[in-house]
């Protein structure tokens, strides 16, 4: 089981200068079943900032470049943004953290039935 993050426990300015952002504000987010996310308000834009609490460095790689290849394929995911120095993830205290782009919506759960043909057809592409 994932030991959560707390944004107490991040270095704000640190995060800033891996990902030369300025006037960076965390607010945590509600849900998420084994990693921290934080709503990342900065001057150059909104953000998502998850601390992968629940994976080791060799799983946070595969899983940052897993998702920047599926958004490069035109799947509606979220981006993956690099920090300054080129990198996918990045060290937040002892745990690997990944920033991606906020995607304005809410997450449906359960999914409604509604939704379902369209979920198949995203996965299938």
């Amino acid at each position: 089981m994932a030991k959560y993050t707390t944004s107490d426990q991040l270095d704000v300015s640190a995060l800033a200068q891996h990902y030369g952002l300025d006037q960076v504000r965390l607010t945590p987010l509600a849900g998420g079943a084994a990693n921290s996310s934080f709503r990342l308000s900065s001057a150059s834009g909104q953000f998502v900032l998850t601390i992968l609490d629940n994976h080791d460095w060799p799983s946070a790689q595969r899983l940052a470049a897993h998702t920047q290849a599926v958004f490069r394929l035109s799947v509606p995911t979220t981006e993956v943004v690099p920090s300054v120095e080129g990198t996918l993830i990045t060290p937040m205290g002892d745990r690997p953290a990944i920033l991606k782009r906020w995607i304005s919506g809410e997450v449906q759960e359960p999914l409604p039935a509604s939704l379902l043909p369209d979920a198949g057809r995203i996965l299938a592409q």
